[in-house]
C-alpha cells in the first residue's frame, strides 16, 4: 500500500484527505490514534482515498494512520505491507485554511 500525501498540516474544523493505491493486494484495512473519525472510499481498480475530520480532542497532537495489507499468501513469498501518513492538527484557528490571521487587540 502507498499513501501519497504522508503528513498534512489541518485544523480541528478542517478535514484532510489522502489518495492510496494498493497492486495486487488484498483488502486494505485502516486504523489511526486520534479521536476524530476516518472515511475510507476503496475503489475496484486498487485505488482510493480516506479522510481523516479531527475533533477539538486532536487540537494540538500528531495522529498516525495506518494503512495495512495481510499477508495474502500465508507462509509464501508475499508479505504484508503497511504504511503511514500523519495528521498535525493545529491548536490555533490563526494557521488554519494557510492563510495567518493577525489579531489586533486595543
Amino acid at each position: 500500500v502507498i499513501i501519497t500525501e504522508e503528513n498534512v498540516t489541518t485544523c480541528a474544523a478542517v478535514a484532510a484527505t489522502f489518495n492510496y493505491s494498493v497492486e495486487n493486494g488484498p483488502t486494505t484495512t485502516f486504523s489511526h490514534n486520534g479521536s476524530g473519525v476516518l472515511s475510507i472510499t476503496q475503489l475496484p481498480n486498487g485505488t482510493g482515498t480516506f479522510t481523516y475530520s479531527p475533533t477539538a480532542t486532536d487540537e494540538g497532537n500528531v495522529v498516525l494512520i495506518t494503512a495495512t495489507i495481510a499477508d495474502p499468501d500465508g507462509t509464501g513469498p508475499c508479505a504484508s505491507a503497511v504504511d503511514t501518513a500523519t495528521v498535525t492538527v493545529s491548536s490555533s484557528s490563526r494557521n488554519c485554511f494557510g492563510v495567518q490571521i493577525q489579531i489586533n487587540q486595543n
